[in-house]
């Protein structure tokens, strides 16, 4: 979970970047288009005002110049979230084609050579068409005329050059909040790219956590792995230790009925090595007597060697049965102890040859 979150991050933080880098691009290139299009219509009117042509085609240059201009710094506004920008380009816009349309359709020239300076070199006919038109008002009009048209003429200059400067200081102004905001834009991308440098910081140590923390997972995988198999071991243990505690438990079942089975054999042994010894005893008082009462007469050879042999043969049996009771003891006693180191097995683990040498008879 931890390496998928990290991955999300990451790819968003890459996201983010990139959309700020293509929105600071698109403001560099917006900035630059407004620019550039306010330079070129401030040098179109500029070119407008110093050559002096009519008022129709001045006001079809100065407005598709401007128009483009306002084009691009309304776009440029929108896009910055203002809208002075452009309200400024479009009064200037029209305050220049408000100039060139005031402006006299006929260029009134004093002298001959400054008509043929304003006069464009293309337009002959107009040329020679407004110098005898001058010099016909020359000829029949009179000082009033003059000095009607010379007043107008003046006037009509005077608000010319003042609407061209106030457009320029317009102009001015608008190229001076341009480069502002291209200046607020490019210190922008200053404070975007160090937070991008920023962000790339944190994705590098980022990446270096999620590093550690694979291996640390890794290492922990493998400590899982190891005490699942130590588990499986002690298991496997568990269940062979429990197999073998049953074994015990039947074991020790068995060795105690052989033990109820070994005191009961030794209870008969000793009844008959009793009943033995008494009549041992009783054949011993009877030949006592036998001599006393015959005092110490000779006895028959057959009774005495019958009476030997019966003599010898008890004392066999005798012998045998203490050899028996004695094997008795023995095996009450080897049963006794493996009923104690079977009681003992239940709380202490012991291996197999243990228990081989515990049921070992000693024999």
């Amino acid at each position: 979970m931890g390496s998928r979150n990290l991955a999300a991050r990451e790819s968003a933080l890459l996201q983010q970047n990139d959309l700020i880098n293509v929105a600071s691009f698109k403001a560099h290139e917006e900035a630059r288009g407004a620019l550039r299009a306010m330079s070129k219509a401030v040098i179109q009117v500029n070119r407008l005002v110093k050559s002096g042509p009519t008022s129709d085609e001045g006001g079809r240059v100065a407005s598709r110049a401007m128009s483009k201009a306002a084009v691009h710094v309304n776009a440029l506004g929108v896009s910055s979230s203002g809208s002075d920008i452009g309200s400024a380009t479009n009064a200037s816009a029209n305050i220049a084609a408000e100039v060139l349309q005031r402006s006299p359709s006929k260029v009134h020239l004093q002298g001959g050579d400054a008509a043929q300076a304003s006069t464009p070199p293309d337009s002959k006919y107009h040329g020679k068409r407004n110098q005898s038109v001058s010099v016909d008002s020359k000829q029949y009009s009179g000082s009033r005329s003059n000095l009607l048209q010379s007043q107008n003429s003046t006037l009509n200059r005077s608000s010319n050059s003042l609407a061209v400067d106030q457009a320029r200081r317009e102009q001015a102004a608008t190229l001076q909040h341009l480069e502002e905001q291209v200046a607020a834009i490019t210190e922008s991308n200053k404070a975007t790219e160090r937070a991008t440098g920023k962000l790339v910081d944190q994705m590098d140590q980022m990446k270096a956590d999620h590093v550690a923390l694979v291996r640390k997972l890794e290492q922990i995988d493998m400590q899982l792995t190891k005490q699942k198999t130590t588990q499986n071991a002690l298991e496997a243990n568990y269940k062979g230790t429990e197999g073998e505690l049953v074994n015990a438990h039947t074991a020790l079942d068995e060795a105690r009925r052989h033990e109820k089975h070994a005191i009961q054999s030794a209870k008969a042994v000793q009844i008959r090595l009793d009943r033995v010894v008494g009549e041992v005893d009783k054949v011993k008082n009877e030949l006592k007597e036998l001599k006393e009462q015959k005092g110490g007469a000779a006895v028959p050879r057959v009774d005495f060697e019958r009476v030997g042999k019966e003599v010898a043969t008890l004392e066999k049996q005798k012998m045998e049965l203490v050899t028996l009771y004695k094997k008795q003891a023995k095996l009450i006693d080897i049963l006794k102890r493996q009923k104690l180191h079977l009681e003992a097995a239940k709380n202490i683990a012991f291996t197999e040859e243990e228990f081989k040498k515990t049921l070992d008879w000693g024999m």
